[in-house]
């Protein structure tokens, strides 16, 4: 059976933390993450980062 590591995590105002946190999570398959209002760059600094599948 092929399984499949889907990390899912909430976020406002992690841009300190974002890449320490996604090194991380190097074995996940999908990295889902919720901003709720980040006002220091988390988002668009999530949205860029190839390694995360989506950001909401």
């Amino acid at each position: 059976m092929d399984y499949k590591i889907c990390v899912y995590a909430i976020c406002k105002n992690e841009k300190e933390w974002i890449n320490r946190w996604i090194d991380n999570m190097s074995e996940a398959d999908y990295i889902v993450v919720l901003d709720t209002g980040s006002t220091d760059g988390s988002y668009e600094m999530l949205k860029e980062d190839a390694r995360i599948t989506r950001v909401e």
